[in-house]
């Protein structure tokens, strides 16, 4: 049998379950969408518009973009792990204290 688990139960093809989280995400105000498409295919385009920062295809000014993008990130993403590092314990005892490095 082929194409098993291709529609959902609404009969709509689910071609790419990931354009599915990107809708999701894509109408929550609190979601900053960054997309890269790599192949510049007909999937992504339409994300452009809701997207903080949209790429399509590989050109060099594209993959630096995207490096920079991807930089952002990682430090975003550092920056609320410290946050939450230093939030209380659940046990009431303080904050957590830094690890012995």
């Amino acid at each position: 049998m082929t194409r098993i688990g291709d529609r959902d139960g609404a009969r709509a093809p689910v071609r790419d379950p990931r354009r599915w989280l990107a809708a999701a995400e894509a109408v929550d105000p609190g979601v900053v969408l960054s997309v890269e498409d790599a192949k510049g295919g007909k999937d992504w385009p339409s994300s452009e518009a809701v997207a903080e920062w949209y790429g399509s295809g590989i050109r060099r000014a594209v993959l630096e973009r995207l490096v920079q993008v991807l930089d952002e990130l990682t430090a975003e993403t550092h920056r609320r792990h410290e946050a939450l590092r230093r939030m209380p314990r659940r046990d009431g005892r303080g904050v957590r204290p830094k690890p012995r490095t």
